[in-house]
């Protein structure tokens, strides 16, 4: 599986001229301007706004979940190490779109 293993952020949001037209939301990383973008209608810029800050969190919060299923799968036990870092990212999530 591959995707951009840096951290995700957002980036320039861009009104249309046309007001009826809504918009879009970059989401950056590190030497990326413009990674991948997310539109909003007029009257959705805050689900916008939250779509887009979900999205940027989804490489840690998919890293958090490879690492604890690889180690199931493995018969392993889960180190608390894994759970923080899944907790962490859930928490990031939490904050930004006030679950």
């Amino acid at each position: 599986m591959k995707y951009t293993k840096l951290i995700w952020t957002i980036g320039k949001i861009k009104h249309s001229k046309n007001i009826d037209r809504g918009g879009h939301i970059h989401i950056n990383t590190i030497g990326w301007d413009s990674m991948a973008k997310v539109a909003f209608t007029p009257n959705g810029f805050e689900e916008g706004l939250l779509n887009a800050k979900l999205i940027a969190a989804a490489p840690e919060l998919l890293d958090a979940l490879l690492s604890i299923v690889n180690t199931i799968e493995k018969n392993k036990t889960i180190r608390v190490k894994q759970i923080l870092a899944a907790n962490k990212a859930i928490d990031k999530v939490i904050k930004t779109i006030k679950l």
